[in-house]
Parts: structure tokens; C-alpha cells; sequence
């Protein structure tokens, strides 16, 4: 069963927590994953859109190495994924943004430090390397702050719903 909760809860509302349910068992947090709109799932929603546009606007015509780019596609829309399900309040939300930001930061890595190899390259942009790599570098260092969030978020319902 899940209690609605306001601002008056007992319990103290922690920066980035679900203070807005309260679960009261843990196979029902599962099932009904709800209220989890922290900085982590926008920033989901917000990384699903720009990573495809941003990826096809720096390439603008010139496709031809697919697996340079795929992988933004792939990010983009499994981020979505796990941001429609958190906003339909499915069982695997929470879990679904865990694994997707996690793919986001490994794609980074290979992306960031791929670029910082071809410094001295133009980019297919046409853009300075180096603005590209500290780009890639910024959007990587979030991608990261966001997996460490969605798990802490998702650590602290998991204590919160065993009590």
C-alpha cells in the first residue's frame, strides 16, 4: 500500500529523495516504482533527446563510420526508455536508469578519451578538437554524477521501504 505523503512527513526530505510517497513494503516499491522525478531523470530525459541531435548536427552529412555514432543513438533512446518508465511508474524504472546511465558512462569513456587522442585532428564538426573534447569531457562528468544519483536514489528507497 502507498500513503501519499505532503511536506509534513515525519520524516526528514532529503535533497534528490521521493518525499512525495511513502512506501510501506518492499515488493510494492517494486512494483509500483513511483514518484522519481530527481535531477537524474531529467537530465535522462534532457541527455535522450540531445545526444542523438547533438551526434547528428556535429556530423551534419558525414555518416560514413557508424559505429562513431551509433552508440548516442543507442544512449538516447534507452535513456528515454528508463524516463518513460519511471513516468509510468513500472516495477524496472529504477533499475533501468541505472543501467542506462551506466551506459552512457562507459560509451563517454570511450568518446572522451577517443577525442583527446585526435587533438590534433579536426573534428568532423568542424570545430576545434579541443572544444569538442571538453564537451564530451562535461557531458561524461554528468553522465557519471547521474549514475552515482540514480543509485543512491535508488539505495535510499530500497532502506527506506525495508523500515
Amino acid at each position: 500500500m502507498i500513503v501519499p505523503v505532503r511536506n509534513e512527513s515525519p520524516r526528514p526530505a532529503h535533497p534528490g529523495s521521493l518525499s512525495c510517497v511513502a512506501p510501506l513494503s518492499v515488493a510494492h516499491l517494486r512494483r509500483e516504482n513511483v514518484c522519481m522525478n530527481g535531477f537524474e531523470v531529467r537530465a535522462a530525459r534532457f541527455f535522450g533527446l540531445a545526444l542523438p541531435v547533438l551526434e547528428t548536427l556535429r556530423r551534419r552529412t558525414d555518416f560514413s563510420e557508424p559505429y562513431s555514432y551509433v552508440d548516442d543513438y543507442i544512449a538516447g533512446g534507452i535513456l528515454l526508455w528508463a524516463a518513460w518508465a519511471l513516468n509510468r511508474k513500472k516495477w524496472y524504472g529504477s533499475e533501468l536508469l541505472i543501467a542506462a546511465w551506466g551506459i552512457v558512462c562507459g560509451g563517454g569513456y570511450y568518446s572522451f578519451f577517443g577525442q583527446i587522442s585526435r587533438l590534433g585532428t579536426p573534428d568532423v564538426s568542424g570545430l576545434p578538437s579541443a572544444w569538442v573534447a571538453v564537451i564530451k569531457g562535461a557531458g561524461w562528468a554528468m553522465a557519471m554524477v547521474c549514475l552515482i544519483l540514480s543509485v543512491r536514489t535508488a539505495g535510499m528507497r530500497m532502506k527506506e521501504a525495508s523500515k
